[in-house]
Protein backbone atom coordinates (compact mmCIF):
# COMPACT_ATOMS: atom_id res chain seq x y z
CA UNK A 1 0.00 0.00 0.00
CA UNK A 2 2.84 2.67 1.32
CA UNK A 3 5.02 1.48 -1.90
CA UNK A 4 2.53 1.89 -4.29
CA UNK A 5 1.21 5.76 -2.86
CA UNK A 6 5.24 6.33 -3.38
CA UNK A 7 5.02 4.91 -6.76
CA UNK A 8 2.33 7.39 -7.59
CA UNK A 9 3.19 10.26 -5.83
CA UNK A 10 6.72 10.07 -7.78
CA UNK A 11 5.20 9.09 -11.24
CA UNK A 12 2.98 12.28 -10.76
CA UNK A 13 6.03 14.23 -9.44
CA UNK A 14 7.97 13.24 -12.57
CA UNK A 15 4.79 14.11 -14.89
CA UNK A 16 4.63 17.47 -13.90
CA UNK A 17 7.95 17.81 -13.24
CA UNK A 18 8.73 21.58 -15.31
CA UNK A 19 5.18 22.59 -13.90
CA UNK A 20 6.28 21.66 -10.75
CA UNK A 21 9.94 23.37 -10.83
CA UNK A 22 8.69 26.67 -12.19
CA UNK A 23 6.37 26.87 -9.08
CA UNK A 24 8.98 25.98 -6.72
CA UNK A 25 11.35 28.57 -8.28
CA UNK A 26 8.94 31.65 -8.20
CA UNK A 27 7.44 30.47 -5.19
CA UNK A 28 10.87 30.80 -3.44
CA UNK A 29 12.20 33.85 -5.71
CA UNK A 30 9.02 36.00 -4.48
CA UNK A 31 9.53 34.72 -0.64
CA UNK A 32 13.65 35.57 -0.77
CA UNK A 33 13.13 38.86 -2.78
CA UNK A 34 9.44 40.29 -1.64
CA UNK A 35 8.64 38.67 1.69
CA UNK A 36 11.62 37.99 3.77
CA UNK A 37 13.21 42.28 3.16
CA UNK A 38 9.64 43.18 4.05
CA UNK A 39 9.32 41.00 7.00
CA UNK A 40 12.72 42.32 8.07
CA UNK A 41 12.30 45.44 7.74
CA UNK A 42 8.58 45.20 9.72
CA UNK A 43 10.53 43.28 12.74
CA UNK A 44 13.27 45.96 12.50
CA UNK A 45 10.37 48.71 12.94
CA UNK A 46 8.71 46.89 15.53
CA UNK A 47 11.63 47.19 17.92
CA UNK A 48 12.31 50.76 17.50
CA UNK A 49 8.50 51.62 18.05
CA UNK A 50 8.78 49.27 21.11
CA UNK A 51 11.86 51.07 22.35
CA UNK A 52 14.48 48.57 22.56
CA UNK A 53 17.32 48.76 21.04
CA UNK A 54 18.10 44.54 20.56
CA UNK A 55 16.01 41.75 21.90
CA UNK A 56 17.55 39.43 24.37
CA UNK A 57 15.92 36.83 26.39
CA UNK A 58 15.09 38.73 29.75
CA UNK A 59 13.41 41.28 27.63
CA UNK A 60 11.46 39.05 24.96
CA UNK A 61 8.05 38.04 26.31
CA UNK A 62 7.97 42.05 27.35
CA UNK A 63 8.48 42.83 24.01
CA UNK A 64 6.06 39.94 22.69
CA UNK A 65 3.12 41.52 24.69
CA UNK A 66 3.59 45.38 23.44
CA UNK A 67 0.97 46.14 21.66
CA UNK A 68 2.50 47.77 18.73
CA UNK A 69 4.50 44.50 18.93
CA UNK A 70 1.20 42.30 18.36
CA UNK A 71 -0.02 44.51 15.71
CA UNK A 72 3.22 43.96 13.39
CA UNK A 73 2.96 40.33 14.18
CA UNK A 74 -0.72 40.12 12.75
CA UNK A 75 0.34 42.53 9.98
CA UNK A 76 2.77 39.48 9.04
CA UNK A 77 0.67 36.79 9.41
CA UNK A 78 -1.54 38.42 6.99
Amino acid sequence: MMRKTIEQTLKLMFYNGRALFLFEFIYRFIGVVIIYPIAKIIFQYSITVSKYTYITNEVFLDYLTIPSTLFFISILIF
